[in-house]
């Protein structure tokens, strides 16, 4: 017994020492915050509706609403979004496809369709120097009483600093010059660490939600002849830990239309 007794403990040393050796560590997860969903919220705090993002990896796939009426499709090229397909209610509502020249967004040909007609352009970013670009797009278009159609086109002057939108001025002869001026705040944009996406987007709308930080400010100052109508939005948010926002807070204000507020919360992959 007292040779047997050794050898045991000898023997479950061995297999303790093997199992410790043999134990895997799990791969450490490299997958930055991403945003997985977008809930809006009725004023009584009810969820209206709601926004769902599809990865892979830090790349975007899919942005879909919870009822599938709208969907957006994405396409990279390496680590540039090179495409982007539109769909309202299944059918193709507009197709952007992005190119860029040393890390910059220079042009997007883009094919909308503005029932029942499909037009196609392309928006060339003419970068003055880093922080002041000129481009021209269409915004629409009217058709006379003999079916002659004339497209609506409007011409930006935009204004950045630090790489976010900070004035933008448009001016087209249907809707008279309109000046935007933005604020943000130092914090995580939700969508801040998707691969590409705040660079391709980063002229997409005059609303420049798509940033690297949070928008706080946006006011507008439109003026068609004589008269002068001006909007003002304010964002206030409640963020996590990691300084990403869960939930905004959206007042608007309008000299030309009822105030409103409206509120979004802000779900991510970890």
């Amino acid at each position: 017994m007292k040779k047997i007794l050794p050898l045991f403990l000898a023997s479950s040393l061995i297999i303790s020492c093997s199992r410790t050796n043999d134990e895997v560590t799990p791969p450490e997860d490299t997958t930055p915050v991403l945003v997985t969903k977008i809930n809006f919220l009725e004023a009584d705090g009810t969820t209206a509706g709601s926004m769902n993002f599809t990865y892979s990896g830090d790349k975007i796939v899919k942005a879909e609403s919870s009822d599938g009426s709208e969907k957006i499709e994405y396409t990279y090229t390496g680590d540039d979004l090179s495409k982007s397909v539109e769909y309202i209610n299944s059918k193709i509502n507009s197709i952007s496809e992005f190119s860029y020249t040393n890390g910059k967004l220079t042009s997007q040909k883009v094919i909308e369709s503005y029932s029942p007609h499909t037009y196609t352009y392309t928006i060339n970013y003419e970068y003055v120097n880093d922080n002041y670009v000129k481009y021209s797009r269409i915004i629409g278009y009217t058709t006379s009483p003999g079916g002659v159609i004339t497209y609506n086109s409007a011409n930006y002057d935009a204004f950045l600093s630090n790489g976010k939108l900070n004035k933008l001025v448009s001016t087209s002869s249907s809707s008279g010059t309109t000046t935007y001026t933005y604020t943000y705040d130092d914090k995580n944009s939700p969508y801040r660490n998707i691969k590409g996406f705040t660079k391709a987007m980063l002229f997409d709308s005059s609303d420049a939600e798509i940033n690297q930080s949070n928008l706080t400010k946006r006011n507008s100052s439109q003026v068609i002849g004589t008269s002068t109508y001006t909007n003002s939005s304010t964002m206030n948010y409640t963020y996590n830990a990691n300084n990403y926002p869960t939930k905004s807070t959206t007042s608007f204000t309008s000299s030309s239309s009822p105030s409103i507020t409206y509120s979004q919360t802000f779900e991510y992959n970890k």
